[in-house]
């Protein structure tokens, strides 16, 4: 089992066993922030209302963690459409993330220009 994740600046690859995960989804961004475009076509309007004060930081690692959500989802069930996905992060460097059928938790992480996300399913919570 596994999940890839690039960006200008950094790759990244997780691989867990299938017989201990069932699915993982990994994410990583260096940009300088998301475009309002890009934060309308990803996120919920009640997601943009609780991002409204995020720093952009934070807005990064909700992307990274919705991206990342997505992945274990489509791995999952071959259904990861990040728009049906919301998540919540929290200051602790872990996130919540729902899809209808499905709830999940994650951990995103900031160093330098860096922001990831990463999420694991083990096999016995599916």
């Amino acid at each position: 089992m596994g999940s890839l994740s690039h960006c200008p600046s950094l790759c990244i690859a997780a691989v867990a066993s299938a017989e201990r995960i069932r699915a993982v989804g990994v994410n990583v961004d260096d940009s300088d922030g998301l475009s309002d475009g890009i934060m309308r076509f990803v996120f919920s309007s009640e997601e943009l209302a609780s991002l409204r004060m995020a720093s952009s930081v934070e807005r990064r690692a909700a992307f990274c963690a919705k991206e990342a959500a997505s992945k274990a989802l489509s791995a999952l069930d071959g259904t990861g459409d990040f728009r049906k996905v919301s998540v919540s992060l929290k200051a602790d460097g872990t996130f919540a993330a729902v899809r209808r059928d499905v709830a999940l938790r994650g951990q995103w992480r900031f160093y330098d220009r860096l922001v990831s996300a990463m999420v694991a399913v083990p096999s016995e919570t599916v």
